[in-house]
């Protein structure tokens, strides 16, 4: 799963959140933090980034923030985007070719 995911653009911090994210449920960043055996600063950072790439959602339970993973399914957009790039990468240096 780890190559799959560096194949669509995941950081390492990122690799190893992911999954204690989806494994957990909703959960506060403390908790995931200790799951994924990172700092909570790094932790609330790369949730923030899952969030903006659609693989993460939270909610707010008084005080604090609660991520839970989106379908995991959205990995296949994120797959298909890095699918375009790579198409359109190789068209420019075709057209750079001729």
């Amino acid at each position: 799963m780890k190559k799959v995911l560096q194949y669509i653009g995941l950081s390492d911090a990122e690799i190893t959140v992911y999954p204690s994210l989806t494994r957990l449920g909703p959960k506060s960043i403390r908790i995931i933090a200790a799951d994924a055996g990172i700092n909570r600063g790094t932790t609330y950072e790369v949730l923030t980034r899952l969030v903006s790439r659609g693989l993460a959602s939270y909610f707010p339970k008084g005080k604090r923030r609660y991520f839970v993973a989106t379908d995991p399914t959205n990995l296949i957009s994120l797959a298909k985007e890095h699918q375009q790039s790579v198409v359109q990468a190789l068209q420019e240096l075709e057209s750079d070719i001729v």
